[in-house]
Order: C-alpha cells, then structure tokens, then sequence
C-alpha cells in the first residue's frame, strides 16, 4: 500500500526544520570518525572495510539524530525520523549515497517496497502506532564519500522510486543550500519534477 508521493517544495518545508541538525549530525559523524578515531587508533581506521565504515558512521549519525527528537521509530527494523505536516507526511532514512545519489542497501523485501514509497500491512501499522498521521513519503538524508574518501563530500536529502531519483536538495543551513564539506565540488544537476508530475508517477 501507498499514497501519492510528495513534491521537492512540500518535502522542502517538512524537513527544512531540521537541517541543522542533519548537517550537525554529519559533521558529528565525520569528525568522530576521520579525526577523533584516526588520531587514537588510526589502525582501526585504516583497516576498516567500506561496510564496517559505512555501518558505523550510520550508527553515528542516527544516534546523534536519535537523542534529539522526539520524532522518531525503530519500529521498521532501523532508525528513521517521521515529520507530520499540513502537506503530508515522510519518513527520513539515513543512507550512504552512490555516485548517482542513490541509496546503498541491504538487498530485501522491505528495501524494495520503501523504494517505492509502498508499505506492508504490518509496516503501516506500525507507523500508525508510532505517530504518523498517514502513510508518508520516504526520503533518504544520505551522504556521497569524497573521492578519497577520506571525508564526506556533500549531504542530501533526495527521494527516489525504484532506482530513478525524482528530485533531491542539499540542506540549508540559515538562509541558503550548502555543499557542506568539499564546497568546491560542483554538485551533480538536480532532477526536479513538480508535484503534479510526480504524482502521475504513482506509488500502487
């Protein structure tokens, strides 16, 4: 199950009040990770896999996330972030980005149907006890590596279906969008497609 999906200036205003702390939970993550880390035990660091470095700078975020608003659920088997509005409602994931701003996930049932905003009867009614007004749109607030990867380059929040990215947006920190880390790095062009059109992409 599912419901139409919401457009990038109605999913703009629901998070728009929590893009300081996104962009502080990243940063949070970075520093702890690449700084604090390397300069104690930089073996660690230096031995670490991308999965075990992607697993624990997930943990790093969504913990720094987690302490600081109420709004949240574990209740789909990982953390996310559940915004109500006037327009509508989505749930926020916190994902490592590809190349193409592309989520990085686990293969599974539950991956495959919030790729495409749809829900399992026992998710929705999950998310029902948890708060949600409605079943919501799903956005991810995820992170590209630098090419290095020594730092993160720029953090996004996009929403996707299936494989395709239907619009994303940097976050705004005070009165404008920021590449956060690397502001020298041109970002990729955003795809953006209106309410209207997004909606006759469906989510059944």
């Amino acid at each position: 199950m599912g419901k139409p999906i919401l457009g990038q200036e109605e999913a703009e205003a629901l998070t728009s009040e929590f893009s300081d702390l996104y962009v502080a939970a990243h940063q949070y993550a970075q520093g702890v990770y690449w700084t604090d880390t390397m300069n104690s035990v930089p073996e660690l660091v230096q031995a670490a896999g991308p999965a075990t470095r992607a697993s624990v700078l997930h943990d790093l975020i969504t913990s720094h996330v987690e302490q600081r608003t109420p709004n949240r659920t574990r209740a789909l088997g990982f953390f996310a972030q559940l915004i109500n509005g006037d327009a509508g409602s989505v749930l926020v994931r916190f994902k490592m980005l590809d190349e193409r701003l592309r989520p990085i996930n686990h293969p599974s049932g539950q991956q495959d149907l919030l790729s495409r905003h749809q829900f399992s009867q026992e998710a929705a009614d999950q998310l029902t006890l948890a708060g949600m007004a409605e079943l919501p749109t799903v956005l991810t607030c995820g992170y590209q590596l630098s090419p290095g990867e020594i730092s993160m380059e720029r953090v996004v929040i996009a929403c996707h279906f299936g494989s395709d990215i239907l619009y994303w947006y940097q976050l705004a920190t005070g009165g404008g969008q920021v590449a956060l880390f690397l502001p020298g790095v041109p970002p990729p062009e955003p795809r953006i497609r209106s309410s209207r059109e997004v909606a006759d992409t469906g989510s059944e």
